[in-house]
């Protein structure tokens, strides 16, 4: 979850959309935060004193409004305020909300966009109700897509879901599996055989 780290403006919005494949780094949007560059033209008057506890004050206010340490130490280094940010990936995925539009304020807590990771996914299986004695967290599943028959992949059962379904009798179950290709995605069927513990 990405959330706006203070009160500001968005300058530019890249043209993204719920759905979307980001990468780790890949930029979002430009964002204004006016109370960021009046803290940051303070620290970098008091850089000419030799004050270290105020600068250190300051150093703290920066943070405490929410501004990143790297952009701190890049303000302090080459003695440039910054009055805009990008918002970038933390890391690569699958855009589940991007509210980010050219122009729109922002407000501190905001939420600006949430990214879900591709390296492992979940499969939930349901099984029946008889079958669940057998079945226990840490079981090996193989998995096989309906869609890809002949690779089958691998798998641990994650967690087996409290609730019953009264309607079909089943237990759910989550297996986590691997997905270093980014092959897996969401609503994809698969046939599903886990050994018994």
């Amino acid at each position: 979850v990405l959330q706006a780290r203070a009160a500001g403006f968005v300058e530019r919005a890249w043209p993204l959309a719920a759905g979307d494949i980001v990468r780790a780094g890949e930029p979002l949007a430009v964002l204004r935060i006016p109370e960021w560059t009046a803290a940051q033209r303070e620290l970098l008057a008091l850089s000419r004193r030799p004050d270290a506890r105020l600068k250190q004050a300051l150093r703290e206010r920066l943070l405490a409004l929410g501004m990143p340490a790297a952009l701190v130490r890049a303000v302090e280094t080459d003695g440039k305020a910054r009055p805009t940010w990008t918002l970038s990936a933390p890391r690569s995925g699958v855009l589940l909300e991007f509210t980010v539009r050219e122009g729109m304020t922002v407000a501190p807590g905001q939420t600006l966009a949430r990214i879900n990771g591709l390296d492992t996914a979940w499969i939930e299986v349901a099984v029946p109700e008889a079958s669940g004695a057998t079945i226990a967290t840490g079981n090996i599943a193989q998995v096989r897509l309906t869609g890809a028959p002949q690779a089958a992949l691998e798998g641990r059962v994650e967690s087996i879901l409290p609730a019953l379904d009264a309607a079909s009798r089943s237990l759910r179950l989550r297996i986590e599996l691997p997905n270093p290709e980014g092959r897996l995605r969401a609503g994809m069927s698969a046939s599903v055989n886990i050994a018994s513990g």
